[in-house]
């Protein structure tokens, strides 16, 4: 099986966050983007992929889930009026969504599972935010007596997870992001796996 995790950048926070972003500038057609993640997904996806989707946008949802309905469940966390958290599993994985609330100093923290293996999308808020805690904590206080996957933005550099959570998780080296040179999205899992 493969996992694939990504941020593809919702609109609105690009617009705030990174005005002069070099994807703003060459899709100011959020449609022609769009259709341009839904292709990427495609040739990256096969019915034994796990895809773990940050910051998208409702049109995207519907977009995803009429692409791989076929060989994929869809799982998804409503963040704002506009963006979600999408999981999309295997079908033969026979995933359900886990009834949990968004934990303090997170955007986002969708966990699904089954009988055999738990995957959390997470996008966590950068640490500086979070006044209370680390929020890292939340992930390490997961169950370790299933298998465990955790995808998605940390909006944390590798150092400082492994650092938070190489006790109870493999924390393999990604490339940085495309802005700020680091790496601050990540797929880690539990020793089980």
């Amino acid at each position: 099986m493969n996992v694939l995790s990504w941020n593809v950048l919702h609109r609105s926070h690009e617009k705030h966050y990174n005005p002069n972003s070099c994807i703003l500038r060459a899709y100011s057609d959020d449609r022609a983007r769009l259709d341009c993640i839904i292709n990427v997904l495609s040739l990256h996806v096969s019915k034994e992929t796990i895809v773990c989707l940050q910051e998208c946008s409702g049109e995207l949802l519907t977009l995803i889930n009429s692409t791989f309905n076929a060989s994929h469940d869809l799982l998804s966390q409503r963040i704002m009026s506009d963006e979600y958290l999408i999981t999309l599993t295997p079908k033969f994985l026979k995933c359900h969504q886990d009834t949990r609330s968004i934990p303090k100093g997170a955007n986002g923290y969708l966990s699904v599972s089954n009988s055999l293996m738990r995957i959390i999308n997470c996008h966590l808020r950068p640490q500086f935010t979070v006044k209370d805690g680390n929020i890292l904590s939340v992930i390490s206080q997961e169950d370790m007596n299933i298998m465990t996957i955790v995808a998605g933005d940390f909006n944390e550099n590798s150092n400082k997870v492994k650092k938070a959570l190489i006790h109870k998780y493999r924390i393999p080296y990604f490339g940085p992001s495309y802005k700020k040179k680091k790496g601050l999205d990540h797929i880690i899992f539990n020793r089980m796996l």
